[in-house]
């Protein structure tokens, strides 16, 4: 045994969960009266702190329910049994409850003893007895262990009897003064009273077999698993056997979802399907929007800091899964050009900044700068990414039809650049007009700015070799001419 859910009508139905190999790890409740306990977790030792330990003959430890290894024992229906190793069992308490759980591999076959007194004839509780008893788990109890009979009651059964193979299934017998209870998956299947005497006899119990009195053979092999033994000297009440018989969910595996999030957008996490669970209890970082009761959630970021899931179902939670999410702000991505105005045929680096790494579209160019050939005026998009998160920026390559010094062409050239090529200098010549000089170099960085006005008439100006673009724009902003010069 492993893992179970236990529900309690005390301080308004708290549910527990934990691996109960100890008896520490049981809720207080539930430790009360507990005189013998075999959780079965590597071997066969009392668990309950009275030492009433057992034996193993032949049995072989297997998994339980929960596919925990080593925490059940399998029983081969031949030779095998378990057998405590002292005498404390008394049918005379007043009250006592006796709680297992039972798998077996093979319904077919008959007289599978689970749980016996030894002597024999004390009580015993079995399953599939042939006749009226078949596929049937009863119980039968004596007055007088020493007497090979069954006078308290024979077989007593309820009406459960669709055992199958390889099933697990809760059985519990609880004695309040003459009167007993059984229950099979937590729910009541049958009552019996007797107020027969009984003999006050301390004996050892036994599990999937019994030593037949008449032959001092054991016999009555169980075929298959048994796990979780507990026996008490007092009676569970019915909301404590039903509670023995609650499942928690299974662990959930890791959160899958990406550990960076960026703010504004919209970020899902999941988890594959529990096992047994009904719903989900989700537990976002600070800030976040969204919630969930799936097994999915979909939320907008806040503050960076851990995600929490826990599977749910009637019988409790289970362990919580978490997954640490980083929250980043989206870069702000800005873009230039090195030719506001491109003549027909030539390049332009288009640069951005903001990121680490960028993509460019139309073209799918890769890098901060980038070098585009647009024979109409574009529209181009960058999208850049840091620690995790995108944005995107836009610019406008204008292109325009010019002649062979890269001068544009229209019909009223606002000014002329000579001479070109030019030693050092160059003369601007500008029609009196109002308007701005600017003169950029190959990379786009604007190195001179002259503004006219209706007196201007000529700019000289000196300049390093290399190339350069010279642009003028109408006092509001419009380019209105531009001129590629050449330094030697």
């Amino acid at each position: 045994m492993k893992r179970i859910g236990i529900l309690l009508v005390i301080f308004a139905n708290s549910i527990f969960a934990q691996n109960y190999c100890t008896l520490q790890l049981l809720p207080s409740a539930l430790q009360t009266s507990l005189v013998a306990y075999y959780p079965f977790c590597g071997n066969a030792n009392d668990a309950s702190g009275n030492n009433n330990n057992a034996s193993v003959t032949n049995a072989t430890l297997a998994t339980d329910r929960f596919g925990n290894a080593s925490s059940s024992y399998d029983f081969n229906g031949t030779n095998a049994f378990i057998q405590s190793t002292t005498a404390f069992f008394n049918n005379n308490w007043n009250n006592y409850s006796i709680s297992y759980w039972m798998n077996t591999s093979n319904t077919a076959k008959v007289y599978q003893s689970c749980f016996n007194t030894l002597p024999h004839n004390s009580l015993q509780m079995a399953y599939n007895f042939p006749g009226p008893q078949s596929n049937f788990v009863h119980f039968s109890a004596n007055a007088t262990p020493s007497v090979q009979a069954w006078n308290i009651t024979q077989y007593s059964q309820g009406t459960y009897s669709t055992y199958v193979n390889n099933q697990w299934y809760h059985i519990a017998l609880t004695k309040n003064g003459t009167v007993w209870k059984f229950y099979v998956n937590g729910v009541l299947d049958a009552v019996f009273s007797s107020a027969t005497p009984i003999t006050t006899t301390l004996t050892n119990v036994m599990f999937g077999a019994i030593i037949n009195p008449s032959t001092s053979l054991s016999d009555q092999f169980f075929q298959g698993r048994l796990d979780d033994i507990m026996i008490y000297n007092r009676t569970l009440n019915s909301v404590e056997v039903a509670s023995l018989t609650c499942v928690l969910p299974s662990d959930p595996t890791s959160i899958s979802g990406s550990t960076i999030a960026c703010t504004g957008s919209q970020m899902t996490y999941s988890v594959a399907p529990v096992n047994g669970a009904t719903s989900y209890s989700w537990v976002t970082p600070g800030n976040w929007t969204g919630t969930s009761t799936t097994n999915a959630i979909s939320a907008t970021p806040g503050f960076g800091g851990l995600f929490s899931l826990e599977a749910i179902n009637a019988c409790g939670k289970s362990t919580a899964v978490t997954l640490n999410v980083i929250v980043n702000s989206p870069p702000v991505i800005t873009a230039t050009t090195n030719v506001p105005l491109l003549c027909l045929g030539s390049g332009a680096l288009l640069s951005a900044s903001g990121a680490s790494t960028y993509v460019w579209n139309p073209g799918g160019g890769m890098g901060a700068i980038i070098v585009a050939n647009p024979t109409v005026t574009t529209t181009y998009t960058v999208t850049g990414i840091l620690n995790g998160c995108s944005s995107n920026t836009t610019i406008t390559q204008n292109v325009t039809i010019c002649n062979s010094l890269g001068e544009q062409m229209e019909e009223e050239t606002p000014f002329h650049v000579y001479p070109i090529p030019s030693l050092g200098e160059i003369n601007i010549h500008i029609r009196k007009q109002e308007g701005i000089i600017e003169i950029y170099n190959t990379l786009g960085l604007k190195i001179k700015e002259y503004r006219t006005d209706k007196n201007a008439e000529q700019i000289n100006i000196k300049l390093n070799s290399g190339i350069y673009f010279v642009t003028y724009l109408s006092e509001n902003g419009k380019v209105k001419s531009f001129k590629k010069v050449i330094i030697e």
